[in-house]
Order: C-alpha cells, then sequence, then structure tokens
C-alpha cells in the first residue's frame, strides 16, 4: 500500500461541527475528519475511472488530519493515562498497568487520579494546544435580503494559521489514472468545514516528501498484555450488520487466544450521522469508538501474533479515516510505580510572537531588530493609506450609493473574504452569463442579476 503525507495549512478559521446539527450548542471537533478530504476529492466523482474502487471499496484511505509541529503529526492523549488531581500532566500514569496495592497506595496518600480526555502530544512528549476563537453570526434572510430575526448562531473555530498532517493511503490496485487525479483534486487552495461560503474553511493542502514511520511493535507488555491505542475513530459490525461495541478478538484480527480485559481498558463512543454534499442527503448513523481509546487483550492461547494484520487498518469506514490504530505504543509502557516512560512538556505558542523571534542567535549588531521594526512600520504606513483611501471614496461618493443596504455591503464582504484574489473577486462580482432567459442570467456575478443588479446599474463602475 502507498502512503502518501500531505501539509493542510489554515488560510482563514475553520469550523468543525462534532455532529450535522443546526441549532442548539455544538460540540466542535479538535481535528479534520478524513471525510473533508474525501468530500474534496469526491467533487471529480465522475471523472475517476473506477468510483465506486476509489471512494467505496476501502482501496483509498483519507486519514484525518492532526496539528502537527516540526514535520511531525500528533496524537491525541490516550484514554489510559491519568494523573493526580490539582496536578498539571508530566508523568501520568497508565492505567492498565496499576494494580490493586498500587490503587491502595495512591488512596492512603490521599491521591485521586482523574482521567486525561483531551490534549495532543507528539512522541517526544511535547504537548501541543489548539487554539481556537468563538464569534456569533446570524442567519440570512434570502428572501428580504437582511439578517434573519431570532437566527442568530455561535461558532467555534479553529484559529487560522495552523498547519495540520494527514496520511493518504492507497492501494497498488487503484488505476494510475486515479491515483493521479486524487492527488491533483487534493493539493492547492480548497475549502472543508462548515460555513464555507461565509469567512471560515479556506486551507491549503500540499504533498510533503516526508518518510512514513510506524510507532507500532510486537513487544507484549508483561509477556502477556497487547494494548492497541486508537489513533482514529473505530467502528465495528456483527456478523447481522449492526453496530458491535462488545468487540472481540476478531473485531481487530487478532487469533481467538487474545481475550479483551474491559476491566484495563479504557473507551469513549460517540454517535453522529455525516452529511454526504454530493447525494445531498444524510447517511446512517456513524457509532463508534473516539480517539484515544485504548484496548487492553489478553494472551491466554499460544498463536502468534502478526502485527501488520492490526496495523494496517481494522473495522468499517477505512475510506473515511476510520480504524487506524498503532500496537503496544512507547507511550503506554510504564515503570514499576506505573508511571509513563514518556516525559511531557508543554509547548509555549507564546514564544513564537516574542521580540526574542525576530533576532538572530548570537547576532552582534542591531540591524536585524531595526529591519523588523522598519517592516512592522511599513504594514502600519501602507494599512493606514488603505484605510485613508476608503474613507475618501466614501465621502465623495456617499451620494451615489445611497441606495445601497448594509446587507448588500455584507454580501460583497462574504464573497470577498472567500475569493483567491482580484481576479477572482471581479468575476464572482461582474461575470455576465450568456441567454435570454432567466434561468441562463442566474449564472451571472452578484451585482449582474436579481434584485442586486437594478439597485447597483448607477453605481457599479
Amino acid at each position: 500500500m502507498k502512503k502518501y503525507i500531505f501539509k493542510c495549512k489554515l488560510l482563514s478559521d475553520i469550523v468543525l461541527f462534532a455532529n450535522t446539527a443546526t441549532e442548539g450548542v455544538q460540540d466542535t471537533l479538535d481535528f479534520i475528519p478524513g471525510s473533508n478530504f474525501l468530500g474534496i476529492v469526491a467533487k471529480n466523482y465522475n471523472n475517476f475511472t473506477d468510483s465506486y474502487a476509489v471512494f467505496h471499496s476501502g482501496k483509498v484511505r483519507f486519514g484525518d488530519a492532526h496539528i502537527s509541529k516540526n514535520g511531525e503529526r500528533s496524537l491525541k492523549s490516550p484514554l489510559g493515562w491519568f494523573v493526580p488531581k490539582d496536578e498539571e500532566l508530566s508523568k501520568p500514569y497508565i492505567f492498565h498497568s496499576l494494580d490493586q496495592e498500587m490503587k491502595k497506595k495512591l488512596i492512603k496518600e490521599g491521591k485521586q487520579l482523574k482521567q486525561v480526555r483531551s490534549g495532543w502530544f507528539q512522541k517526544d512528549g511535547l504537548i501541543l494546544d489548539i487554539e481556537s476563537d468563538f464569534a456569533i453570526k446570524s442567519a440570512h434572510d434570502r428572501d428580504n435580503r437582511r439578517s434573519k430575526d431570532g437566527m442568530m448562531y455561535g461558532y467555534n473555530s479553529i484559529k487560522s494559521g495552523t498547519e495540520w498532517m494527514f496520511v493518504l493511503n492507497i492501494e497498488s490496485s487503484i488505476d494510475q489514472k486515479d491515483e493521479e487525479l486524487i492527488l491533483s483534486s487534493l493539493t492547492g487552495i480548497k475549502h472543508l468545514g462548515k460555513s464555507r461560503s461565509a469567512q471560515y474553511g479556506l486551507v491549503e493542502i500540499e504533498k510533503i516528501n516526508i518518510e512514513p514511520s510506524s510507532l507500532s511493535t510486537a513487544e507484549l507488555q508483561q509477556d502477556k498484555f497487547l494494548i492497541v491505542y486508537a489513533e482514529s475513530r473505530l467502528a465495528f459490525f456483527n456478523d447481522l450488520g449492526q453496530p458491535e461495541m462488545r468487540p472481540g478478538a476478531k473485531h481487530f484480527n487478532l487469533p481467538t487466544g487474545y481475550i479483551l480485559r474491559w476491566d484495563k481498558s479504557q473507551v469513549k463512543s460517540q454517535v453522529f450521522s455525516p452529511f454526504n454534499g454530493k447525494n445531498n442527503h444524510h447517511e446512517a448513523d456513524r457509532i463508534c469508538f473516539n480517539k484515544g481509546s485504548v484496548f487492553v487483550f489478553e494472551k491466554v492461547g499460544s498463536e502468534d501474533l502478526e502485527i501488520e494484520k492490526i496495523a494496517t487498518g481494522i473495522g468499517d469506514y477505512l475510506n473515511e479515516g476510520f480504524g487506524n490504530v498503532i500496537v503496544n505504543p512507547a507511550f503506554l509502557k510504564s515503570d514499576l510505580s506505573g508511571f509513563s516512560d514518556l516525559i511531557l512538556k508543554k509547548y509555549n505558542s507564546r514564544e513564537k510572537n516574542s521580540i526574542n523571534g525576530a533576532v538572530a542567535k548570537h547576532e552582534e549588531s542591531d540591524n536585524v531588530i531595526q529591519e523588523w521594526i522598519s517592516h512592522q512600520k511599513h504594514i502600519a504606513k501602507m494599512e493606514n493609506d488603505i484605510y485613508e483611501n476608503v474613507v475618501k471614496f466614501v465621502k465623495s461618493n456617499k451620494r451615489r450609493f445611497s441606495n445601497i443596504t448594509s446587507s448588500q455591503w455584507g454580501q460583497i464582504r462574504s464573497i470577498a473574504s472567500v475569493s483567491d484574489g482580484i481576479d477572482s473577486l471581479i468575476d464572482k462580482l461582474f461575470r455576465v452569463a450568456q441567454g435570454n432567459r432567466s434561468q441562463d442570467r442566474s449564472g451571472s456575478g452578484f451585482l449582474e442579476h436579481g434584485k442586486s443588479a437594478e439597485k447597483w446599474r448607477e453605481c457599479k463602475d
């Protein structure tokens, strides 16, 4: 199976809801599901030689994008990590390594453990935070071309400027032309997530040349425990085609000599219904285990273990990024006291905004800091010139635009925020579609058809 690694840079904030509901308080995701990248490629669905093999067979797997730092993709904090309350996450306890004596000792010491349920980390122990923002938006009344009364929405978004990484797996049986079309469809400036027509969802995707590495090992803990960490969401079905929430060895492609120990495992599940934009309807509910879930199997037989059968993907919905696991990872191993072997340290994102970040190390002169100050002064002057020109334009042309409503300006601002450049903006505003029927003219730019064309006839020049 071929593996390609992509970097996804957020050019604007993005909104990713955990479900498809549009009202009420919505939980937001802290990763980009692989189904988003599948949807980007699916826009060319009819151009593929074998569309079924690409999108439905599981031979092409669009992985989830995780936040990255220094060219390394992070992982979700395992649910098997526990820390004492009121203490920072530095060296967590491994839940499945704690026996009854250790737990009694912790109680005597007055330590109450709590589960680590959020956060991202890298294999060297660096903890990454995902910066988010919150905004309140109003729904748009298309008939009256204004904000809809009583319809306000709150958006939790992931801030722009961050870099994310995801893996694309393609089996060798996929047609070469289809593979090339997948790669070309993914790269470039794209839109994903919710509210793409507003100010959200603009990203830039590029393929990077990094050799993929595996964190799975064949070494059992205490010579009998097999640890399976859910790198992505996991979905299983039973023999009757119903969702399976009590999976066994066969669901993990393990021999029958392995028994799942629920008393040592730590898992979390969710239910959501994805929306298929190509088919324009909701699909069947996804009932799955969340990222970071830890499954502990005990070996009771003598069968040999084949790591490849597990690490290459288990369960269903593999094409959407489900089914990726890490077997016996180092970050879930512990010492005799039950502590993790991994020492965690938090990444300070404020350091990148400090003055020191603009000064080169061992710089003997002040040239670098002077250039930085000069550049900041130039940016401030350029922004000031823009504001002055806008104010002058408004004063001299105020009467010409007296009939233009605030919602009209808001629509233009929305179009400008999702345009790739000035040429794209002009096309979306002033494009004239050929034809005599009103249906033909509906393909024109925003200012060239409908009520907008009447209001802007005297002032669109």
